[in-house]
Parts: C-alpha cells; structure tokens; sequence
C-alpha cells in the first residue's frame, strides 16, 4: 500500500492499483495532497534530514545505509558523494541503493561501483536506475577515512523510530563489514543515532 496525506489522516490506495483504487484517482477524488514532490530532472535528492555544510571522517570497513523517500516512479541517472577531504592514496569508496525490508535494509538493487577517497572533489557515478514508490537506503562502503559532506541530523524527523522513548531517533544503519563488493542482503543492523551521517545522493 501507499499513502497519500491530506488535511485530516492518511489515505491508504494500492499502488498500481485501477479505477479507484489509483492513488491520483484518490487524490483527485478526496482533494489530497502527496507529501512528497516529485523529483525534479537534474536536481539532487538525499537523506530526509537534507543537506548542510558540515563535514565528518568515514569509517573503513562499516557498510553504512542512509534512508531516501521516493514518492513516484523515478529514474535517477547518477549516484554521488561530496568528499572534502582526502583518504590515502588509492583508497575508494563504492556506493549503491538496497531495498526497503520493513524499515531496514534489505536486498541489495544497484551495486554503483566505486569513487576516489584519495582527492577531495564531488564524485558520482552514471547510473541506469528506474525506482518505484516507497523507501530505499543509498549505501557505501569504503577502504578509506575520508572526509565527506555529512547530513544536517539536527533536524531529523522520528521516521526510523526510536530504540526506547528517551532514546534518539535513528538516524541511518551499519554493519561491520571488510571492504569489498556490496553483499546481496545488507544483513544485520546497528541503528546510529548521532555522529556522522553521510549525505550519499541521487540525481533525478
């Protein structure tokens, strides 16, 4: 199912769904508005808590997964990270998109490849990727400690829940895992709550 918010709850209404059961047919009908805008071509989209100008060191061996919304049918065309400053020499990092499996990672879609660590400049990848309704986690591994244009968490909605009720939102996962190709199911999770939240995005 996928949700539509109006003024007053959420409406439920099958995605691909026919008749009335489409969610521009609900909308339409019940005068709602979605709550996420279409991405918009040759503009950039990442974790919900945005962007910033604030910049942190990654952690080598740590398959890390930043949450993404994606309200529609999209196709993206590049995968990138900023790094701002560089790891050692020879060092990379990869990047790639995993499925949503009830609100964590689940099953690995897209495994993008690989960018320098070792020069500070924004790096992406071209991509071929078309993306349905719903949630996803854009994720990297690396081999590097680099610096990187992290995400504004102050700001962060209790979307991924909280581990107890006086505890933080989580924010995005890891896993401990040796560097290398992306592995098919993301596996374990640890929920971050705090700390440096890699603003990993995708090109529309």
């Amino acid at each position: 199912m996928g949700f539509f918010s109006g003024l007053t709850q959420p409406v439920p209404v099958a995605i691909g769904g026919t008749g009335s059961s489409t969610a521009a047919t609900a909308r339409d009908a019940l005068g709602v508005v979605p709550f996420w805008r279409p991405f918009v071509s040759g503009q950039y989209y990442s974790h919900f808590a945005g962007g910033g100008s604030s910049t942190g060191s990654l952690s080598a061996n740590t398959l890390i997964g930043v949450p993404i919304f994606i309200g529609g049918s999209q196709a993206v065309t590049e995968i990138g990270i900023e790094v701002t400053g560089a790891g050692a020499g020879g060092t990379v990092i990869r990047l790639g998109i995993y499925s949503d499996s009830g609100g964590v990672p689940g099953s690995l879609l897209l495994d993008a490849g690989t960018v320098a660590a070792d020069s500070a400049a924004v790096k992406t990848i071209a991509i071929t990727q078309t993306l349905d309704p719903g949630w996803y986690f854009l994720a990297l591994n690396t081999d590097s400690a680099a610096t990187v244009r992290i995400c504004n968490i102050s700001i962060v909605p209790s979307i991924l829940g909280a581990s107890s009720s006086s505890a933080g939102s989580t924010v995005y996962y890891t896993r401990s895992l040796a560097y290398g190709a992306l592995p098919a199911t993301f596996g374990s999770v640890t929920r971050v709550t705090s700390g440096n939240c890699p603003r990993i995005w995708l090109r529309a």
